[in-house]
């Protein structure tokens, strides 16, 4: 399961440091199982989350740096 912000989850629910997933490895976009896939999402589904990892990636990076 992955968050918003396409962070890995664990088992109870929290963000795994560093580790996202987009695109088909993510489960949750088309509910708890593949069972919810539909063909032809899959760009999509890559591109979006693409973008909103990204920028979470661009956030944190910018919040690392500030002195």
């Amino acid at each position: 399961m992955i968050d918003p912000s396409g962070r890995v989850l664990t088992a109870t629910g929290e963000p795994i440091p560093r580790l996202y997933a987009g695109g088909g490895t993510a489960c949750g976009l088309a509910g708890p199982h593949s069972d919810g896939y539909l063909s032809g999402n899959g760009l999509l589904a890559a591109f979006g989350m693409g973008w909103l990892i990204g920028d979470d990636l661009t956030t944190e990076h910018r919040r690392r740096r500030r002195p």
